[in-house]
């Protein structure tokens, strides 16, 4: 029949229902995503029962039959009836799905399918002066950064793991070879091996930034096709520059990791880096007066330090002369002393 499903969308509604009915939450699973109460009288009504089908579902019911003694309560008995119920109703979507009983609706029954196992999209963002952990469906793990945008889409349990991040964030990842986890910033694509890893891209960074803790990723530069990919290990960091090369660096910078415990650290910072740091770790605008001071840099760390304490240990060291006032701080140059 037209209706009927092709080998290749046979075999994707049959992975599909293993995966599903494989699990020993499978019949839960089946509920969220296929047969919500709203549903699942119009499901039932595409099953077309010829006598196999009868003998599949008839089967099913006795393998998941139990003896109810003459003295069981009526509350067992619904149990256990609820329980058929659900054997049988999961039994009819498997047989859908695979086709057994697909008739001239099975396309539409597999493009429903399709539709309800969809993953919920899910956009976080931090703002300046916050961080963020998200928990994802998978098991996994993203700690943000203040100024940061994670967009994602992530099933349980099936299909690939996407997702696009704009800003600082560090991965902690549950491994799957079936299930690739990608991480996807303007400019760079990094698929994790197995792994811990951070990666920093904001909108004003000159250069994408990749460091691995544990396991290994491979990073590709989006802008540079044709390139192959670079796989870094544990202790092993790489940065995109502003053409789109990839270049490996000596180890590991604190400054990938030192955030998540509230210590910055700055390695020879243009004072235009550091103030964007602070901007974003502190939630205040600063107004530079003097153009000359962005030649100055920076190299130190600061702890749970209040922005009072790090104005004024940066300003000496810079040249700088800092005035808060409210939301605006304003930069000077220092002179004398």
């Amino acid at each position: 029949m037209n209706g009927d499903l092709t080998p290749a969308e046979a075999s994707e509604a049959g992975e599909l229902a293993t995966a599903l009915l494989g699990r020993s939450d499978g019949f839960e699973l089946l509920r969220e995503l296929v047969i919500e109460e709203r549903m699942l009288s119009a499901l039932l009504a595409r099953v077309r029962a010829p006598r196999e089908q009868a003998e599949s579902l008839s089967h099913v019911h006795r393998a998941h039959q139990v003896d109810v003694p003459l003295g069981a309560s009526r509350q067992r008995r619904n149990r256990e009836a609820s329980w058929r119920a659900h054997a049988q109703r999961a039994a009819a979507i498997l047989l859908i799905v695979t086709g057994v009983a697909a008739g001239s609706r099975a396309r539409d029954v597999l493009r429903w399918m399709r539709q309800g196992s969809q993953p919920e999209a899910h956009t976080v963002v931090t703002r300046a002066g916050q961080w963020d952990t998200v928990h994802l469906p998978d098991g996994s793990q993203a700690i943000l950064a203040p100024g940061t945008e994670l967009r994602y889409a992530i099933a349980t349990t099936v299909g690939a793991r996407e997702l696009r991040l704009n800003g600082q964030a560090i991965f902690s990842v549950r491994h799957d070879s079936a299930r690739p986890f990608r991480v996807q910033t303007p400019r760079a694509v990094i698929e994790d091996l197995g792994t811990t890893f951070a990666v920093r891209e904001y909108s004003a960074d000159a250069a994408v930034r990749v460091a691995v803790r544990t396991g290994a990723v491979t990073l590709h530069a989006i802008a540079a096709h044709g390139t192959s990919a670079v796989t870094l290990r544990q202790g092993e960091s790489a940065r995109i520059d502003s053409g789109g090369a990839v270049v490996r660096l000596a180890g590991s910078d604190s400054s990938d990791w030192a955030w998540t415990t509230g210590r910055l650290v700055f390695d020879n910072a243009p004072l235009s880096d550091v103030l964007a740091e602070l901007h974003r770790w502190y939630d205040v605008d600063f107004q530079l007066e003097d153009s000359t001071l962005l030649t100055q840099h920076f190299t130190g760390a600061f702890e749970a330090a209040t922005l009072s304490q790090v104005l004024n240990i940066l300003g000496p060291i810079v040249h700088a002369r800092f005035e808060q006032r409210g939301r605006v701080v304003t930069v000077t140059s220092r002179r004398g002393p």
